[in-house]
């Protein structure tokens, strides 16, 4: 299996939640294939594509009483725009939060 072509993206938060970004590449199409994390405060998990974020491609919210602090969601198939950064979003927590995501890039 070639991986290569394979990044992930990690960020730490607080009580303003988090957001992971994987850079744009001029010649590059990002592939986002999981995002995962924890939380301690009910919140809302975005993966945004196109220019400056204006594509939601993945929402979801947590529920941290019914759920837990942990969520992971793997088999996605969200395709970015060519030369346009990816961000992965955690809306808040009370005082402890992490996003991260990853999957492949399109040369």
């Amino acid at each position: 299996m070639d991986v290569s072509n394979s990044w992930s993206e990690i960020a730490h938060g607080t009580n303003a939640g988090a957001t992971a970004s994987k850079t744009a590449v001029a010649d590059k199409t990002f592939v986002v294939t999981w995002v995962a994390g924890h939380v301690d405060a009910d919140a809302l998990i975005q993966v945004l594509t196109g220019a400056a974020g204006a594509t939601v491609a993945f929402q979801t919210s947590i529920d941290v009483s019914a759920e837990g602090w942990g969520f992971c969601y793997s088999g996605l198939c969200l395709v970015g725009t060519t030369g346009i950064k990816v961000e992965a979003k955690l809306s808040a927590s009370s005082a402890d939060c992490s996003i991260s995501f990853g999957g492949y890039y399109i040369p």
